[in-house]
């Protein structure tokens, strides 16, 4: 990389491309490895269905039936990307669901952090779900996974309010019963209107 400023980078390979010509009937090809499922096979340029040949100890492909003298194989493997002990700075974006296993995920901010759940529709009506925290354990008593969090609904044509809901004991995170405790902003406004008046009338009694 003449002229290459900064640190060169390191070329890492996506694939690997492998061909072989058969003789009369041969099913077995060696390859020089592969991940299992990582692979496409072609034979005189058609691809195979995966249900035509086995890939799965890492090394050979067995085609179920056998080929002709002279066919063409092309095997192509793919490595898996994988990122381990990376930090990113900046903004990272991310196009799908996101899985963590066997860590923890943590927010960090000097000046605080938010989570954001956001509905991106722009014709919300009532009652639309805008988004949830659902906390799971997939302990084998009764019928798991089971399921308590916390979701966001609309409150109004549009939007306009949300209430939050309270769960637990579910097994199904979509389902809306039971065991569910609704705060809504205007039910709990209209019980703090209660219990000023209330207070006020025995402040009135008690003088």
């Amino acid at each position: 990389m003449s002229g290459y400023i900064g640190v060169q980078p390191v070329p890492k390979a996506t694939q690997r491309r492998e061909y072989f010509t058969a003789t009369n009937g041969q099913t077995s090809f060696s390859t020089s490895g592969y991940t299992p499922e990582y692979i496409d096979v072609y034979m005189n340029g058609v691809k195979l269905s995966p249900a035509d040949f086995t890939a799965t100890n890492g090394s050979d492909v067995v085609l179920g039936s056998g080929a002709a003298t002279g066919d063409l194989l092309q095997i192509i493997s793919f490595l898996p990307f994988s990122v381990l002990n990376q930090a990113f700075s900046g903004t990272l974006s991310v196009a799908g669901a996101v899985t963590a296993n066997a860590g923890d995920v943590k927010v960090r901010s000097t000046s605080g952090s938010t989570l954001e759940l956001t509905n991106t529709s722009t014709t919300l009506g009532d009652n639309a779900f805008v988004g949830g925290l659902a906390f799971r354990n997939d302990d084998t008593s009764g019928s798991p996974p089971h399921y308590a969090g916390i979701k966001a609904r609309t409150d109004g044509s549009g939007g306009t309010e949300m209430d939050l809901e309270f769960y637990a004991n579910r097994d199904k995170y979509e389902t809306d019963a039971p065991h569910m405790i609704s705060l809504c902003p205007k039910a709990l406004q209209e019980q703090q209107e209660i219990i000023e008046t209330l207070t006020a009338l025995i402040t009135a009694l008690e003088a």
